[in-house]
């Protein structure tokens, strides 16, 4: 089959088995894909196989791994990465996968050929401790002190490489392409992280969520569909402009921006649960989870115990985050592939059946 060989990496992960689904259906300009994870490949959404898929299991930690898995590649998508943002996050891993193994990955592009790297990193990466309403990628810049701390700050290092070698003599003569793409907060199907772990939560807690904080707070969030789908414009847009390249893009699509609770809301209804009816004061869980967060690190020495959330999230929680993707849609064409209630129905299809499916 004629037609780009396209390398994932994570593409067993939550985004990454929505990006290889949208290669498959979405990617006529695609005739191969390869994927690269440390979990073997089991295809967990609904679509044709319209081209041969073929799975590597592997870190992209591993030069030998890397350079197999490149050999041949004409584009990678790289979405491996290490997510750790509990009360004691495992930062050296952090710092090995989405540092390192991000510059090695870039090293094995410049080796092998491959003219076109798209990382994708995260709006955590511009989020520091104030408001961002709004914002673009003119008017955020990387804040002086993270909010989610070691985690933001290995993907901020990554980006920065990423974007940096665009430009890179290859091998062969010809330059390296690369672009970074940052979702907001995603939610959909496969989520591991986000709306799962708040259910998991509610559920623990008897089948009701304590609302805190202001009313007033908001937050941006992004259909993991619309996101893959960006993969593939950002992937278009570079095979058809040699002059493109060293920018970051704020990903978003129209799901109405809101606070987090409202927007949990119908997810928690749909297993049984519900918010509290009346809302904790922001300034009390704040100093509850302060002082829960203290005595665990008091006797971490002992023992590290990880609490239900960190002083971060509940920070953020009562925040207002908002961000363009105006640039996105002007330069790499991207425009939402999934209107919110499309988007809301197919993750409501989800989320309902989470907790029945053990998923």
């Amino acid at each position: 089959m004629s037609g780009d060989v396209v390398l994932v990496t994570g593409g067993s992960g939550f985004l990454g088995q929505h990006v290889i689904k949208h290669l498959q259906e979405q990617a006529d300009h695609v005739g191969e894909i390869r994927i690269l994870d440390v979990e073997p490949f089991q295809k967990k959404l609904d679509y044709e196989d319209k081209k041969p898929v073929i799975p590597l299991i592997g870190s992209i930690t591993d030069e030998d791994i890397l350079r197999k898995a490149t050999k041949g590649v004409n584009c990678v998508m790289h979405l491996a990465a290490v997510v750790s943002v509990k009360t004691f996050p495992d930062t050296a891993l952090m710092e090995e996968v989405n540092i390192r193994g991000t510059q090695m990955l870039i090293q094995a592009c410049i080796m092998q050929n491959v003219d076109l790297l798209i990382h994708c990193s995260t709006m955590d990466v511009v989020i520091g401790y104030n408001n961002i309403i709004n914002g673009t990628e003119a008017t955020v810049d990387y804040p002086n002190q993270h909010l989610f701390d070691s985690y933001a700050v290995t993907k901020c290092q990554g980006e920065m490489a990423v974007l940096k070698a665009n430009g890179e003599t290859l091998s062969n003569g010809n330059h390296l392409q690369t672009l970074t793409l940052r979702p907001v907060l995603m939610y959909g199907e496969l989520d591991p992280y986000f709306m799962t772990r708040l259910i998991k939560t509610t559920a623990r807690s008897g089948g009701k969520l304590t609302k805190f904080g202001s009313s007033q707070s908001y937050a941006q969030f992004v259909y993991v569909g619309n996101v893959a789908w960006s993969f593939i414009c950002a992937h278009k847009a570079l095979r058809s402009d040699p002059d493109l390249g060293g920018e970051a893009f704020f990903i978003t699509d129209n799901t109405p921006t809101e606070n987090f609770f409202n927007f949990s809301k119908p997810f928690l209804e749909a297993n049984g649960f519900c918010l509290s009816s009346r809302s904790i004061p922001y300034w009390l869980i704040y100093f509850l989870i302060f002082f829960l967060n203290f005595v665990a690190w008091i006797i971490s020495p002992i023992k590290q115990i990880d609490m239900p959330t960190t002083l971060s999230s509940v920070i953020f929680m009562n925040m207002k985050i908002s961000f363009s993707s105006k640039e996105a849609h002007k330069v790499i064409n991207y425009k939402p592939l999934f209107e919110p209630d499309q988007s809301h129905n197919l993750s409501m299809l989800f989320y309902g059946n989470y907790l029945k499916g053990d998923q």
